[in-house]
């Protein structure tokens, strides 16, 4: 069992490094490694502090609440959180496919959203459980496997990247290992698309098609891959539109003519301008505005018009 941190930590801000490489898993200095001491070095540390710090894992334990439901994070703190910053940094110069918008520069939710542009059907579906689902002896067999490496040098990777025998839920690693994991599978459902012209993306968890011949034959063809790979389908967020229909893709409404902001979203700006207006507390002012920034700038990728709200909010207020 990891150690964890029951309080939220305030952590130093650290980020994903690419320095602009983009390169095959073959030409990654995670290919291939034979060692530990090789591992450590090239993650910045010497053998025996990274074996410590995989031997004792810290984690910040806690739980957020978005809607009626509680989800628990797991985040790495202290060592722990520059080793999976680093990690995070190499696997996220190795190349992914064209279908992947997650996790690479210049591609977002809206970039995934709006390569589905046009009167089709259409069809989201949702990994249900998806970090809790990567296991750890996934990991290891990723790094084992596919990057070919020594079993003490994969070893020490899973143990360093997993939290209680899985992806934490709170890493920046996270959402590369995830797919990394699991990219044979993605992989197989992009080609069952592409034998009948259909288009693909992913985001995360999230996984859309398009195409004249999406239909209930299909999303059974893609829930029997899935449920072949032991991952199961969120059928509460399994949609099936037809090609008139708008349609919500991750985080985006797609139209006819153009992608539109969701109305919930429109209705969240609002009430936050309402509650800045009617506060006299200075202090709960600033943090509503913040709050509201964050949201205007989200929705001016998808329609821009909002960028202008963002830049000109105080003025209005």
């Amino acid at each position: 069992m990891s150690g964890i941190l029951t309080q939220p930590k305030v952590k130093k801000k650290l980020k994903i490094i690419t320095k602009g490489k983009s390169y095959d898993i073959a030409d990654s200095p995670l290919f291939r490694l034979r060692s530990k001491r090789k591992l450590a070095a090239l993650l910045g540390g010497t053998t025996s502090s990274v074996c410590s710090t995989a031997s004792k894992p810290q984690y910040s334990v806690f739980d957020i609440k978005k809607g009626q439901k509680t989800r628990e994070i797991q985040a790495p703190v202290l060592q722990l959180n520059k080793l999976h910053t680093r990690i995070a940094s190499l696997l996220a110069r190795i190349k992914t496919p064209d279908f992947v918008h997650s996790g690479v520069k210049g591609r977002s939710n809206v970039t995934n959203a709006l390569s589905h542009s046009g009167d089709v059907p259409l069809l989201t579906m949702d990994i249900e459980s998806f970090y809790p689902s990567v296991s750890q002896k996934s990991v290891y067999h990723l790094f084992r496997d596919t990057f070919e490496m020594s079993a003490d040098a994969a070893g020490l990777l899973a143990n360093l990247c997993t939290y209680d025998g899985h992806v934490p839920t709170g890493s920046r690693l996270s959402m590369l290992l995830a797919y990394w994991c699991n990219h044979k599978l993605f992989s197989k459902l992009n080609k069952l698309s592409k034998d009948r012209s259909i288009t693909m993306t992913l985001f995360v968890d999230d996984l859309t098609f398009s195409g004249s011949r999406v239909n209930r034959e299909f999303k059974n063809a893609v829930s029997t891959e899935i449920a072949r790979a032991r991952l199961t389908v969120n059928n509460k967020k399994t949609k099936l539109y037809d090609a008139a229909r708008p349609k919500l893709v991750t985080g985006a409404v797609l139209t006819r003519e153009k992608a539109v902001v969701r109305n919930k979203h429109r209705k969240a700006i609002h009430a936050d301008i309402v509650s800045i207006r009617s506060s006299a507390d200075e202090k709960e002012k600033e943090k509503l505005l913040n709050k509201v920034r964050g949201r205007l700038v989200a929705a001016s990728q998808i329609e821009a018009s909002y960028k202008d709200y963002a830049r000109n909010l105080k003025h209005s207020l």
